[in-house]
């Protein structure tokens, strides 16, 4: 009978836990799911404190893109709080000089937006008190934004130096030859060219629809045995659902939700059905064609010696493929033909079970999910805009709540990605601009260009503000989702195992995480002109989200799979936006500061007297700046009908402010556009990479059990269950398959022959399914290190 203690116990068991490891730079190593080190007293095996003087430094064994994002968060918490720092004069300004008794009602610089633009008029703007320390805040994070990239460079080969991963060895082919399908062939070339030795060779293929075929038929099997063991265990099932049950439950099944046997053995003989078909179109000779090799060295030296003698542009390799033709300082060719050798990301990042759609596929998918995405986003503005009083955050802070789980689904269904990396920038982008839609425009558009600068305006930006620093985390902290999953779903399931799969962490995406930070920041300097006091909240936001992160990554999230800095790359570029954005925004604030004269008797008890007051000449003082055209050379320059009543502050901002946005609009375009062109075009005329040439001595063999080889997977339709190998990987230790060490291997690989007879034709002996299997399946190959003849052995000590 399941119960909560027992499950309790899984999750604290897969809660990341640090061993020593004398290899690593760190002196640990973060701990396999199910891994430990002694028992008891004795016990090496730690859970990660939640505060040290080292703690960043210990992040960096999460990976690369877990450490880049928590050292990203950190700087820019000290960025903004020194901005904020900066800015605090301009709050001491407002306060002493927008408190005048002819504004009133809600009008008045009072409450929440003490300190703001609310309750000014046009000469309280100040060049040294506003203008003047709003420019200092533009030019340090432009600053900061452009010497992100080397500062992020540095810190990915400082934390890439502090643990060893499998792509440290490895090296990813994507052109090979299609009629070599003998992995002992690559062995035996990069062996004789590099004179290494030579760990593991893996061969992938098209398979993906196969794989996930399979990976199916192995959940709904694996469904069904909890429901013989529940009957075994004398547990009730449920096996009759009402109208409703039986509607939701194809949606529902795959979340834990209305189980049933026979809804199970139906959709597994649907599933079967279509297996027989496709493992009969995926014999024959077609199938034999690998689409990507992977080889293993045993040193990093080597690796980056392969990486270095295949470095030849894009354009000559496809030249001497196609003509035969080579340079002198072309690399041997394989079997006729000039590898594509890179690096490849973590094997834990790719994506083995999308590998059948192809690159025009993929293209349509995405475009379709961004239209979605934006139309989804231009609803929740819409709505936003019809929100009044203190509606408007309460909207803003349920919407960014719900997001991630709307463009989550809408990217499940749609999107098809070869990388984790590239699925988590996709969502990255739509969920950036779904949360910087809803949080900073929709406010700023709910009202009119002289409403923008009342209290009641400003008033619901620090509601925004204060609700993303402070409720938004508490709520991540105590993941009222999670808490539903495990408290209702788990007790739910037939099985002791099967509860356990809810109680394995919280779901959560890095990509989440980002647009979360990139959001406040957007919204801190949006603002920061009209409300310099937010940024202060803005940095209180950062660093309580890294404080609550940082507690949710060690206590509460589900284990992610290894990925690289390539959201890191992308929120640096994100940042310089938000600069540009920040600089045609406050030319705008700063252009219609204090809508009305001096002379204006403002705030009467009734909405009229704002828009009509007493004295109000519509001809004179009617029309608002204009800030948001492009007209050329003065695409950031502020256009007002009536210019010579423009302030001397408001002069010299329109003077500055149209350089500080050419400055980010050139970095901006720089980081999203540049860098890919420059990377592609360096990749196709040069073909030249960086290279670490500090390698360490250690070698894949000697790491053991403490690093997985690549190995092609689908993740298992089960939740919280171990990914399915759907390769062959006879004769594979046991230490380099991407398993728990309490796995059962047998139970979770797919390319064997109990696994597949069934859905084969009977009478077929050993060796036709063999073939069968060498047809539909990639391979990986182990190599035993070589024999040392006696004059190689090493002196004796």
């Amino acid at each position: 009978m399941p119960n909560l203690q027992a499950a309790e116990a899984h999750r604290q068991s897969h809660l990341p836990h640090k061993i020593p490891e004398p290899a690593s730079a760190l002196g640990f190593r973060r701990a396999r799911v199910g891994e430990r080190v002694g028992e008891g007293e004795t016990s090496e095996w730690h859970l990660y404190p939640l505060w040290s003087w080292t703690m960043i430094e210990q992040l960096d064994s999460f990976g690369i893109g877990v450490s880049l994002y928590f050292r990203q968060l950190l700087a820019m918490t000290f960025i903004v709080g020194i901005c904020a720092a900066i800015l605090t004069p301009s709050v001491n300004h407002n306060r002493r000089n927008c408190d005048h008794d002819a504004v009133r009602g809600p009008f008045r610089n009072t409450g929440l937006s003490r300190g703001s633009a609310a309750g000014c008029f046009a000469d309280d703007l100040s060049v040294g008190q506003n203008v003047g320390p709003d420019i200092a805040v533009c030019v340090i994070i432009l600053v900061a934004a452009i010497l992100a990239d080397y500062i992020r460079s540095v810190s990915t080969k400082r934390i890439d130096d502090n643990q060893q991963t499998p792509s440290d060895y490895t090296v990813m082919i994507r052109n090979p030859p299609s009629h070599i399908v003998d992995p002992d062939k690559y062995r035996d070339f990069f062996k004789n060219q590099f004179d290494d030795d030579i760990v593991l060779v893996t061969m992938s293929k098209d398979n993906g629809e196969l794989m996930m075929l399979m990976a199916t038929r192995a959940g709904y099997l694996q469904d069904l045995a909890d429901f013989d063991e529940s009957l075994t265990n004398s547990r009730r099932q449920r096996n009759e659902l009402g109208c409703i049950g039986k509607m939701l439950q194809p949606y529902l099944y795959s979340m834990g939700l209305f189980k049933t046997p026979d809804y199970a053995r139906a959709e597994l003989e649907t599933v079967e059905a279509k297996l027989k078909e496709k493992i009969g179109e995926n014999t024959g000779e077609d199938w034999h064609k690998p689409r990507s090799v992977f080889v293993t060295f045993a040193t990093e030296a080597a690796m980056e010696r392969a990486l270095q003698t295949f470095e030849v542009s894009a354009l000559r390799r496809w030249f001497s493929n196609t003509t035969g033709w080579e340079f002198q300082d072309t690399p041997l060719a394989f079997e006729g033909r000039v590898l594509n050798v890179c690096r490849p990301v973590e094997p834990t990042e790719m994506q083995w079970h999308t590998s059948h759609v192809r690159l025009p596929e993929r293209v349509v998918r995405m475009f379709v999910s961004f239209a979605l995405t934006a139309a989804l986003i231009a609803c929740f503005v819409l709505a936003a805009t019809q929100m009044t009083g203190g509606a408007l955050p309460a909207f803003v802070t349920i919407v960014n709540t719900l997001l991630p789980q709307l463009l989550k689904g809408i990217s499940g269904m749609v999107e098809i990605h070869r990388e984790y990396g590239d699925e988590q920038d996709s969502m990255f982008l739509k969920l950036l601009g779904a949360r910087v839609a809803n949080t900073g425009i929709a406010a700023f558009v709910s009202f009119n260009a002289r409403e923008r600068g009342t209290k009641e305006a400003l008033d619901q930006v620090m509601v925004i503000l204060i609700l993303d620093a402070f409720f938004l985390p508490l709520i991540r902290a105590l993941d009222p989702y999670d808490l539903f999953v495990r408290r209702v779903v788990g007790p739910q399931q037939p099985t002791q195992r099967a509860m356990n799969r809810f109680w394995s962490g919280a779901e959560w995406t890095i990509a989440e995480r980002y647009t979360d930070v990139a959001k406040t920041l957007f919204v801190g300097m949006f603002y920061a002109a009209a409300v310099p006091v937010g940024l202060w909240l803005t940095a209180a936001s950062m660093l309580v989200n890294f404080l609550v992160d940082h507690y949710c990554l060690l206590r509460l999230w589900g284990r992610k799979p290894d990925f690289d800095d390539q959201i890191s790359r992308r929120f640096i570029g994100v940042v310089s936006i938000i600069v540009l954005v920040h600089v045609v925004a406050t030319q705008s604030f700063f252009q219609n500061w204090g809508v009305f004269p001096r002379s204006m008797d403002i705030g009467g008890d009734d909405e009229q007297s704002f828009k009509d007051p007493p004295g109000y000449d519509k001809d004179e003082f009617g029309q608002t700046s204009m800030c948001w055209g492009v007209n050329g050379r003065d695409a950031f320059k502020c256009r007002k009908p009536q210019d010579k009543r423009l302030t001397n502050p408001q002069h010299v901002a329109n003077d500055i402010y149209p350089v500080l946005g050419w400055i980010a609009l050139i970095v901006a375009l720089w980081r999203f556009v540049g860098v890919v062109i420059y990377n592609y075009f360096w990749y196709f005329c040069s073909g030249e990479r960086a290279h670490d040439d500090g390698a360490m001595p250690i070698t894949f063999r000697q790491l053991g059990a403490r690093i997985d080889g690549y190995v092609p997977v689908v993740p298992h339709p089960v939740v919280g269950e171990p990914p399915l190998i759907v390769a062959d990987v006879a004769g594979v230790p046991r230490d380099v398959l991407p398993l728990p060490p309490d796995t059962i291997v047998e139970d979770h690989v797919l390319c064997a022959r109990q696994v597949v007879r069934p859905l084969l034709p009977s009478g077929l002996d050993d060796a036709k399914v063999d073939h069968v299997l060498a047809d539909c399946f990639g391979t990986v190959k182990f190599y035993d290190p070589p024999v040392l003849s006696p004059m190689d052995s090493p002196p004796a000590d």
